[in-house]
């Protein structure tokens, strides 16, 4: 735990990290605030020059910019560095308002970046690791579609069928050829294969309907396969 305080709006400072790119209606938030004061505690990090960077609660800051907000701001001050910062973001994004699936994937990647590993994230954000795996393939759609999940114009399961897609499609190549085995025509002395050399049953009987010698024609051609 931090420690508990308030500074003034001109203190505060916005997390350049913070993985939300949208915030969201705030007229209501800036109505609440201008009548009750905020309620909740903002998370911030000492910054430089003095400033206090907010780790969450970005809705509430720019709400209180919105309308000039003079009272005092009550905050939890921790010691946090880039990670931890990004960290803490996502998990107050992922369990309070949530925030798209696009976000998160994103910091997630800034995560991976900075050299966590997966289960490091999951302990620092409390998500899970096939949470995490799939967000960060949702990085590998389109731009579009990207947008478009970031808008809500595709969901989510509709996004997860389009990235398993992509994990199905195979690289362009020829198709595979089987060589075929040519048996040579039959001779006076019978047929010899061209594939092995060795004498194959006489065929005339198979012309006859002989099915005993239709196996044996058979089993030789399945032994060089």
């Amino acid at each position: 735990m931090g420690e508990y305080t308030a500074l003034r709006l001109d203190q505060l400072a916005p997390n350049p990290d913070n993985p939300r790119e949208t915030l969201g209606e705030l007229d209501d938030l800036a109505a609440s605030i201008a009548a009750i004061g905020v309620l909740q505690r903002l998370l911030v990090t000492p910054d430089r020059d003095g400033a206090w960077m907010v780790v969450d609660g970005h809705r509430r800051y720019w709400a209180m910019r919105s309308i000039e907000y003079t009272g005092e701001v009550p905050v939890e001050v921790r010691e946090m560095d880039r990670g931890e910062r990004i960290a803490a973001a996502v998990a107050a994004g992922t369990f309070t308002r949530p925030i798209s699936p696009i976000d998160q994937a994103r910091a997630f990647r800034q995560l991976e970046q900075l050299g966590m590993t997966r289960a490091e994230i999951e302990a620092r954000t409390g998500c899970n690791q096939p949470m995490i795996s799939t967000r960060l393939r949702l990085l590998e759609l389109t731009a579009d579609q990207q947008q478009a999940i970031h808008e809500g114009r595709m969901s989510l399961s509709a996004a997860k069928a389009e990235t398993y897609k992509l994990g199905r499609r195979a690289p362009d190549r020829a198709p595979r050829r089987t060589p075929i085995r040519r048996i040579a025509p039959p001779t006076v002395d019978g047929p010899v294969c061209e594939a092995c050399g060795q004498p194959v049953p006489v065929l005339a009987p198979v012309l006859t309907g002989d099915l005993d010698a239709v196996r044996d024609v058979l089993a030789h051609v399945d032994g060089l396969a």
